[in-house]
């Protein structure tokens, strides 16, 4: 069974395992996913509304609040959503005989560690509408629909693609990315060379994804093509854009592939979020024939070889685009051999399509 599906099953058996314990029934019980690798679950007729909550895969971001629907003011709905939300959160969480499910990490919701856990379908239409920040819009270009309830996911989802799309990718929306970057690169930079960090170093999956989704806010207001979740896709979509050369959507993929390769295989020896690479020689050694470097004695060495390779194309493609280029321009500049682009009247996918 494929990864994705092992982890959807696991995450509804801890949905099931909440219904069951309150006695709700099956009917009207329908879980969502509406968040990237997250998931939304939504309960109707439960406190005279709804509730959901948001988890990730085998590290998990709370990025958004549960969403249930319900008056703004319900405060009997929005305390049965939130006890909901923790339920699910605990069994997902605990430590059984054959390790732990999940573990979420709530920091990235709105509000941060302090934010409520669920709120009224009005009230984050609401928090969309005039609060929402410019890193926030990026986390959410990674929002879909992949199970359940597809009704109220797609009222969601349309929701959040009008916070992506029904405004301008601003330079205060720039460099607000920008800031958030450099931080997360300063404190990186203070940390010890125990581990190869290839998700947060130089050239690592951190620098492919702020890469891809800054390209995504500029050019997906006229490009309904790169507004996908998919890492991948998104790449191809912004070569044929003209946002990406051939050679560097080819480096940014391969290296896509190489990077999250080692950090799966991380994820599934340590059974929690990897923090890196080990740097020890005999680590590195165990942890490259993981990998299928057939040569025991030259795997560390070959891998490091490729690791390098990769990180410091992408680096380079990361610093001339994300940092150097001008992104609310470069998106309105003409692709050789393309007509120039009109903004793009349509704010969701569906519209696209």
């Amino acid at each position: 069974m494929p990864r994705a599906d092992r982890a959807a099953d696991q995450r509804d058996h801890g949905v099931d395992i909440h219904r069951r314990r309150n006695r709700l029934p099956v009917d009207g019980y329908q879980p969502v996913a509406v968040q990237g690798d997250e998931i939304a679950v939504t309960y109707r007729g439960l406190g005279g509304g709804g509730v959901g909550c948001e988890l990730g895969r085998v590290t998990f971001h709370m990025g958004a609040p549960g969403v249930y629907e319900g008056a703004p003011g319900a405060d009997g709905a929005r305390r049965d959503s939130e006890r909901a939300v923790r339920e699910i959160l605990d069994i997902l969480g605990r430590l059984t005989a054959e390790g732990r499910g999940f573990k979420v990490d709530l920091r990235l919701r709105p509000e941060g560690s302090q934010g409520v856990l669920a709120v009224s379908f009005a009230g984050y239409c609401r928090y969309l509408e005039e609060r929402v920040q410019a890193w926030e819009r990026q986390a959410l270009l990674r929002a879909r629909v992949a199970a359940g309830d597809r009704a109220l996911g797609r009222r969601l989802l349309g929701r959040v693609e009008e916070a992506l799309w029904g405004r301008p990718f601003t330079n205060e929306d720039v460099e607000e990315l920008r800031h958030i970057k450099r931080r997360i690169e300063n404190e990186r930079a203070s940390q010890s060379g125990e581990v190869i960090d290839i998700k947060l170093g130089p050239g690592g999956i951190l620098d492919i994804e702020f890469t891809v989704q800054a390209l995504q806010m500029a050019y997906g207001a006229c490009h309904c093509p790169v507004r996908t979740p998919n890492t991948l896709k998104a790449i191809t979509a912004l070569k044929d854009a003209g946002a990406l050369s051939p050679a560097d959507a080819t480096t940014l993929r391969s290296a896509y592939l190489f990077l999250r390769r080692a950090e799966y295989r991380l994820q599934m020896v340590s059974e929690q979020a990897a923090e890196g690479v080990p740097a020890s020689p005999e680590a590195l050694g165990t942890f490259a024939a993981r990998l299928g470097y057939a040569d025991r004695v030259r795997a560390s060495g070959q891998f490091l070889a490729g690791l390098g390779r990769h990180t410091a194309r992408v680096r380079a493609i990361h610093e001339a685009v994300f940092y150097e280029s001008d992104l609310t321009r470069d998106a309105w500049a003409l692709p050789s051999g393309q007509k120039r682009r009109r903004r793009c009247r349509k704010t969701t996918q569906a519209e696209c399509e």
